[in-house]
């Protein structure tokens, strides 16, 4: 059994099982576009291909079904990428690391346990806990140590910074057309623009909520979470 997201909060993905007869042969988790998952049973594809040569090379009996060899591939489509800025070969080769131990560590593949309906509280499957050392042994040359949440705070408080730039350009201004002296800017100032906020907050035609709604639509994609 797949286990997407941890204890406190499991996210929505898409899932899909394959089965031939009564027996699952691949599992696949997310989409193509964004995190992907796919565990899948290399020995019949092996058969259905006739590529014998490869039981040579497992050093496993062709004839023996009890013998198999199942395969996890980890996806990233262009969102997940996205996701973790990597746009060029070298992003790829700093942090491809980084977003394949970030996706183990989202999903597990847990061992079955009867008494106990709680999925989040079962133990990581021996297959899977191979996967996440393979991942973090494997690829510890490709990571960064980035975060997608530390790419977005930096949009964020650039966002911020830019704002606030606004907002000095046009206080400056909006004390000269008010008559404000230079020395009573920082108190007179403030009065007028909380006046005015709060005028507009307080409107019945709803125009300072609409237009918070909108930015919050623009912007959803760095806001805090």
């Amino acid at each position: 059994m797949v286990h997407y997201g941890q204890p406190s909060t499991c996210e929505h993905v898409q899932k899909r099982a394959n089965y031939k007869s009564d027996r699952v042969e691949s599992i696949t988790l997310g989409k193509i576009s964004g995190r992907q998952i796919i565990i899948y049973d290399k020995r019949e594809e092996v058969l259905a291909k006739r590529s014998f040569q490869w039981f040579q090379i497992w050093n496993i009996d062709r004839h023996d079904p009890t013998q198999t060899i199942h395969l996890v591939e980890l996806r990233a489509g262009k969102n997940e990428l996205k996701k973790f800025k990597i746009t060029t070969f070298e992003d790829f080769l700093t942090r491809i690391g980084d977003l394949f131990a970030k996706t183990v560590h989202v999903v597990r593949y847990v061992s079955p346990q009867e008494n106990d309906m709680n999925i989040s509280r079962r133990t990581s499957h021996p297959v899977w806990l191979h996967v996440v050392e393979h991942v973090h042994s494997q690829f510890l040359d490709y990571r960064s140590g980035f975060e997608p949440e530390d790419f977005l705070e930096v949009i964020r408080d650039e966002k911020a910074m830019e704002y606030m730039q606004q907002i000095k350009g046009l206080s400056a201004g909006l004390a000269v057309c008010c008559g404000i002296e230079n020395e009573d800017i920082p108190e007179a100032i403030s009065e007028v623009i909380h006046n005015s906020l709060q005028t507009a907050i307080s409107s019945n035609d709803n125009k300072f909520s609409k237009t918070y709604t909108r930015a919050k639509d623009r912007l959803h994609f760095i806001s805090p979470k």
